[in-house]
């Protein structure tokens, strides 16, 4: 349908849900909700994770829970949940910096970067947000879990870095 031609056509409904989890000062971990929050095997695999690369947790921190529509019958095209988002996610580090965001699938990476900075990062990987922020790209827990070999995916991009927060 043409802009110009015909009644409008109503938006497609975009429903997301993203977990947040602050696991140290240094880090943000942003998983997309596919389908169910996180189970259990998923949580266990995550918190084996964030141990491997130094968080030292005995257990994930409470869960924040992001959602697109932010309350019922709240209507937004792609570019203004995207830009709800972005606003959203920039309060937070605002609020509360971190140096590495650890986004988790490519739902996160789809939703929660700029679709510049989405073009210039590699399917999994690396990408510098700030000179401060550097996000990292890894597989679904979901899908490592369906998949065990994405585990090493994962841990390549992992193991460059350390998570372990500075002395106080």
């Amino acid at each position: 349908v043409s802009a110009t031609s015909g009644p409008k056509v109503a938006a497609e409904l975009i429903e997301l849900q993203f977990s947040l989890w602050q696991p140290n000062s240094d880090v943000l971990v942003c998983s997309g909700v596919e389908g169910a929050l996180a189970d259990g095997d998923q949580m266990q695999l995550l918190t084996n994770i964030l141990n491997a690369v130094g968080s030292g947790l005995h257990r994930l921190p409470q869960m924040e829970l992001v959602e697109w529509p932010p309350y019922p019958n709240a209507e937004g095209d792609e570019s203004e949940v995207r830009e709800f988002l972005a606003t959203l996610l920039q309060a937070r580090l605002s609020a509360k910096p971190v140096k590495h965001i650890l986004l988790f699938g490519e739902a996160a990476a789809d939703w929660l970067l700029s679709p510049q900075q989405r073009s210039e990062q590699p399917s999994f990987g690396h990408l510098s947000l700030t000179e401060e922020i550097t996000a990292l790209l890894v597989p679904s827990l979901s899908s490592m879990i369906d998949q065990p070999q994405l585990k090493a995916t994962a841990w390549q991009q992992l193991k460059s870095i350390s998570f372990a927060p500075a002395a106080a």
